[in-house]
């Protein structure tokens, strides 16, 4: 099947997820048929394309990913280089039509001197995340295999991430994402040599223009080990994340539920396999909330935990694997209330005493428990945390929503 028109019939029409975060509600909403959101490597630099590639990096789209104002100073080079440093072998302005018509900056290496330029950000904000994108080119007459990248280092001079390219006289767009550790980034371009350092061969150069620093609001989701990382897979016209049950997870960043005691988590997922506890999702360890199918070991069921000071769980059996569903977890700790919903139908509410207190803030970890245990073995068509209780009209749009992204008939 044509993959534009996978896609298309991937995303549906009508009722869309995005609505239920309109209000204000924090939360997070996954999509893996969405191929825009993932990311082969947690910094972003390469993305999925395919079936069996697997997925470092998967953006929420609860804020619409829409970009922020433009942080970088002269990122076009209109007139000059006003605003980079002119320490390794910052070249000065381009004009050249065959590469940048506009203008663009090029790094040459002396040999002796740090083939970079860089820029300092200042005023971000501690834990969010910006994009870094630019276009680069390197000339097919370098010598060896000299490649143009750009990357970010924190105020301690540690490596946050990079992307590099060989280029050889075709325009390449590079791109990578970071959290901010600190309220400054430096942001670098270099041209780096065959031995794979950040200096170039003496007489290697490349050219860069367009460079844009945005953030990128959400709580994305991120596994910094290759191995741990799920696989992004197809079939029949669906997309999933596809969790090995031995080690495959992802974590968000902290999730700031405080300002509430009502959350609805909606998943839908193939159950492979009953042979262990599975951690769909949870927030705090699960101090917090979770969803587990199954809960118990060797058991045909799902659960759904919400917790004030004393946690209450929701538990259905009759579901053995494999099985593909849409589940719903509905807690509210003011009212005494949590409820599990499976494919569109309320299975039970126990009404036990959940104590006090709002929810923390905290990660959502995917896949497993804290990334360490209690993995899941199965697929996970989508998701969608919210920090509110849903009207029943807004459930059962976005249960109707998950299914068909999973293939389930309500």
């Amino acid at each position: 099947m044509n993959r534009l028109r996978q896609r298309r019939l991937r995303f549906g029409g009508g009722f869309s997820p995005l609505s239920l975060f309109a209000g204000g509600a924090e939360g997070a909403w996954f999509d893996p048929s969405d191929l825009t959101t993932l990311f082969q490597d947690a910094a972003g630099t390469t993305p999925v394309t395919t079936s069996g590639q697997p997925v470092g990096l998967m953006f929420d789209k609860s804020k619409g990913l829409v970009l922020g104002p433009e942080l970088i100073t002269n990122g076009t080079f209109p007139v000059n280089v006003a605003g980079w440093s002119t320490a390794g072998g910052l070249s000065g302005q381009v004009r050249d039509t065959i590469i940048f018509p506009s203008g663009g900056i090029l790094i040459t290496s002396n040999g002796s001197l740090g083939s970079f330029t860089s820029q300092t950000l200042t005023g971000l904000v501690v834990g969010q995340t910006y994009q870094v994108a630019c276009n680069a080119y390197t000339p097919g007459t370098n010598a060896g295999t000299d490649t143009a990248t750009i990357g970010t280092q924190n105020a301690s001079f540690n490596l946050q991430g990079t992307a590099l390219k060989p280029g050889r006289d075709v325009v390449q767009n590079l791109s990578i994402v970071f959290v901010a550790s600190g309220a400054s980034q430096d942001i670098y371009l270099s041209v780096v040599s065959s031995n794979l350092s950040r200096w170039g061969n003496n007489g290697s150069e490349s050219y860069f223009d367009n460079i844009s620093v945005r953030e990128l609001p959400g709580n994305h989701a991120t596994q910094a080990t290759g191995a741990a990382r799920p696989t992004y897979t197809e079939g029949s016209g669906l997309a999933w994340l596809a969790f090995d049950g031995t080690g495959d997870a992802m974590a968000t960043g902290n999730i700031d539920f405080t300002g509430t005691e009502k959350i609805n988590v909606f998943a839908s997922v193939r159950k492979l396999s009953d042979a262990g506890v599975g951690m769909i999702a949870e927030l705090a360890t699960g101090t917090e909330f979770f969803m587990a199918g199954p809960q118990y070991v060797g058991q045909p069921d799902y659960s759904f935990r919400s917790t004030g000071s004393i946690g209450v769980e929701a538990l259905i059996s009759g579901f053995s694997a494999p099985t593909t569903d849409v589940i719903t977890g509905i807690g509210d700790i003011a009212g005494d209330s949590v409820s599990i919903r499976v494919n569109g139908a309320l299975r039970t509410t126990n009404t036990g005493d959940q104590g006090s207190g709002n929810f923390s803030n905290s990660p959502i970890f995917i896949g497993a428990r804290n990334q360490s245990s209690f993995f899941f073995t199965g697929n996970l068509y989508g998701f969608v945390a919210r920090g509110a209780l849903s009207t029943a009209a807004e459930i059962a749009a976005t249960e109707a929503y998950l299914a068909a992204k999973s293939g389930v008939t309500l």
